[in-house]
């Protein structure tokens, strides 16, 4: 919100009516507030609000025209200086964590720099790290 304090996103996977979809806001509050103290990202006593969006059916579809609803999509939000879209729903597509990861910390480097870089073609897309590739293979890693 200002230059002294962050934003932090959190995102926890669940569906629909189980039992963490269901807690009240402010447990999963408390939630997340543990966790990133836990993992030494912030104090508790740092964290000064919070709120939660439920987002059902949060994966995109792949359907034979989703490239052109994207573009429609994309075209819209790059008329906005001030908006930086980053990871999975930012961008409409179910990428892994670690390309979601790089999208933000390719929109904070474009905030520092005053610079406007487009994450919807985020370099890297395409590879994942936690695939095995054949030349790991041969050399026995």
């Amino acid at each position: 919100p200002n230059s002294e304090k962050s934003s932090l996103g959190l995102e926890y996977f669940c569906q629909e009516g189980d039992e963490l979809w269901s807690l009240p806001d402010s447990d999963l509050i408390a939630l997340a507030t543990r966790e990133t103290a836990k993992i030494g990202l912030v104090r508790p006593e740092e964290v000064e609000d919070g709120c939660v969006f439920r987002v059902p059916k949060a994966y995109p579809v792949y359907d034979s025209t989703y490239q052109d609803a994207l573009a429609i999509i994309e075209r819209y939000v790059q008329q906005f200086e001030n908006v930086h879209t980053i990871g999975r729903n930012g961008l409409h597509r179910y990428d892994n964590q670690d390309h979601a990861m790089l999208t933000g910390m390719e929109a904070a480097a474009n905030v520092v720099r005053g610079e406007r870089q487009s994450s919807w073609s985020s370099p890297g897309r395409g590879e994942y790290l936690e695939e095995v590739r054949e030349e790991h293979l041969t050399k026995g890693s």
